[in-house]
């Protein structure tokens, strides 16, 4: 009997046959798998640890620049350490904070030159803004509308702050790369709210009023009462020309400030057009039409807010009154 007969040669030739199957099969997946594991598995493991370690890390550095603003002893100090601490953490060109100014309806940049006042009507994208939602543009979307732009950058990033639902202004980053708007971490969206707050606070109080407002939100400041006036959901502060509904900031103009407080004074009786113009207006030769214009600015912001709508009403003949709701 011959050692390679016939059956012997055919398991022989199975097994390596078996054997070299197994090697070309392992050979096409070990582009694809590392023993049991999808490489592709492994590398979103990866990447979602670095992404991790990202975060963590921007986390710390967002957790210093929170330290250093509240270190700032004024707006310019504030605005020098985000811009300088952003460039440090992205690919941040230039920074431009623009505040509204109490009592105002136009912007003012933040700036040691020339006071450069900006209508908030032509802000791009005002209308995104004013919903609270930050917006990305190319140059050649914003570069027309924008003179305060800085030169030579490929798209800038504007995020709006709001203060119980009052807005603040808005911090425009400048990138010379495009850089949308979703891939900012909320870390990041937070800080530029917190340091917008904290400007304009610097630009529209005294330091004994910043120092007030921050006791006030503290619930640790004694209030003089007969500094208020309260009728209804409306809270007003002589001193500081502020109005309140419900709680909330309402921003008006002076002017609309001393016809409310008029009104507040003859709460239980009748204010003409008249007595508006003769107590009301710092100027003469003003019309009745004017008036009429104030008043229907005024009722339009106090109807933003749920109390506010019906505060004011008016009966012909004997003038205009506050409606304690």
């Amino acid at each position: 009997m011959d050692f390679f007969d016939f059956k012997t040669i055919t398991i022989f030739a199975s097994f390596f046959s078996i054997v070299l199957i197994f090697f070309v099969v392992l050979f096409i997946s070990k582009s694809k798998y590392f023993l049991f594991f999808k490489i592709s598995d492994l590398e979103k493991i990866k990447e979602g640890e670095k992404l991790i370690n990202k975060s963590l890390a921007e986390k710390e550095r967002v957790l210093e620049i929170y330290h250093d603003l509240n270190s700032g002893s004024d707006s310019y100090a504030i605005e020098n350490t985000l811009s300088s601490k952003l460039k440090a953490l992205m690919n941040l060109k230039e920074l431009r904070v623009l505040y509204l100014k109490k009592g105002s309806e136009n912007l003012q940049i933040l700036t040691n030159d020339d006071e450069i006042i900006v209508p908030f009507k032509k802000l791009p994208s005002n209308e995104k803004l004013k919903n609270n939602k930050s917006c990305t543009l190319k140059y050649n979307e914003i570069q027309s509308d924008a003179p305060w732009a800085p030169d030579n950058f490929v798209s800038c990033t504007i995020f709006p702050s709001f203060k119980n639902n009052n807005f603040l202004g808005v911090v425009c980053l400048f990138f010379e790369n495009y850089e949308d708007e979703k891939l900012f971490s909320t870390d990041i969206k937070n800080l530029l709210t917190t340091a917008m707050k904290l400007i304009w606070y610097h630009e529209n109080y005294s330091s004994n009023d910043l120092m007030e407002s921050m006791l006030a939100e503290s619930g640790r400041l004694n209030k003089k009462e007969e500094n208020f006036v309260e009728i209804g959901p409306m809270k007003i502060d002589k001193n500081k020309s502020e109005v309140f509904i419900d709680g909330n900031y309402v921003d008006i103009t002076n002017q609309e400030f001393n016809i409310l407080e008029l009104l507040a004074l003859n709460k239980d009786g009748y204010v003409t057009t008249d007595d508006l113009l003769k107590d009301a207006w710092d100027t003469s030769n003003v019309s009745t039409a004017a008036v009429d214009i104030a008043l229907f600015r005024l009722r339009q912001k106090l109807s933003k807010h749920k109390n506010g709508l019906n505060l004011i009403k008016n009966k012909t003949g004997k003038g205009y009154t506050l409606n304690a709701i």
